[in-house]
């Protein structure tokens, strides 16, 4: 088999557009890497060449199909600076995959980040944050209520798809994915769509709950719910620690009991969270509002 017969094989797919030479199409594709493993490179730059001339038209489905059969021989950087913004984020934000094809666009992405690709992994995270409506928007609000039901759809799959990704990166990449999370949580702008990631993170069976509590993140989330006078955030917050102790007490007691104090301490304020707006008192200040920050934190507060 040759290269000139994956090609005529993509191109009738690409202009059948039918399932059936679809899975004919990639089983040759298959085939030809598996046997000639060395001219993978030369089949990308067909697959890119074939897209360029179809990305109006190309059922994306089979480029993302084609893309994961050679992910055995694709670089991170081909990954993050090609297919990324040709194939895989079109593909997970806009069209209906199969769970398959899901699986294996969002196999692809965690390639992308296995070499510890920082600047990837901050972008995903940043997509996330940009996703999630600002309370105090007023544009935000009024774009939320003009969607469609198949837009609404859209965004839906599309914040899924990316906590699915950011899940496999904590697992896989713990200490790189939290120690970029930490930097990002220095703007207070994004520490509520952050906590709402934190929240849904934390009650996944697998976190890794021991690298977490190692890193700067964990002390990062005490801080943030002793300081910042959110109510939203606070609350997310909350319920993301809830989930974590017991994989604390279970995974790393240790941790739990050095963090105690600032347990202890969070817990004193959530009891007290609800003197805000009634009459002050000492104890209301110390909690609140009146708790003044050094320089040194370098610390905005919500």
């Amino acid at each position: 088999m040759s290269l000139r017969d994956i090609e005529q094989s993509l191109k009738s797919a690409l202009l059948s557009r039918k399932p059936e030479d679809y899975t004919l199409a990639l089983e040759k594709l298959q085939s030809f890497v598996e046997q000639r493993p060395a001219d993978a490179f030369q089949v990308e730059s067909l697959l890119h060449k074939l897209y360029d001339s179809n990305s109006s038209l190309s059922p994306i489905e089979l480029f993302v199909e084609a893309v994961y059969t050679l992910h055995e021989h694709l670089s991170t950087e081909s990954i993050t600076k090609t297919w990324w913004h040709l194939v895989l984020r079109p593909a997970l934000q806009r069209q209906h995959l199969t769970r398959i094809q899901t699986r294996h666009a969002v196999e692809l992405v965690t390639i992308g980040l296995r070499e510890g690709d920082q600047g990837f992994r901050r972008t995903l995270l940043q997509l996330f944050v940009l996703g999630i409506p600002s309370p105090n928007s007023a544009e935000d609000a009024i774009e939320a209520t003009i969607l469609s039901d198949e837009e609404r759809s859209q965004v839906a799959r599309w914040k899924d798809n990316l906590v699915e990704i950011l899940n496999e990166d904590a697992n896989t990449h713990p200490k790189q994915f939290f120690e970029e999370m930490n930097r990002e949580f220095a703007h207070p702008e994004n520490r509520l769509p952050l906590s709402i990631l934190l929240s849904q993170l934390a009650v996944k069976e697998d976190f890794a709950i021991v690298e977490f509590g190692n890193s700067p993140l964990s002390m990062t989330l005490l801080f943030s719910l002793f300081i910042d006078n959110s109510a939203t955030v606070f609350t997310l917050q909350l319920t993301a620690l809830t989930a974590l102790l017991p994989l604390f007490a279970v995974k790393a007691p240790e941790r739990l009991k050095e963090i105690l104090p600032e347990l202890l301490t969070i817990l004193a304020r959530a009891a007290c969270w609800q003197a805000r707006g009634m009459e002050s008192d000492d104890r209301t200040d110390i909690l609140h509002h009146n708790l003044q920050l050094l320089d040194e934190y370098n610390w905005k507060r919500l």
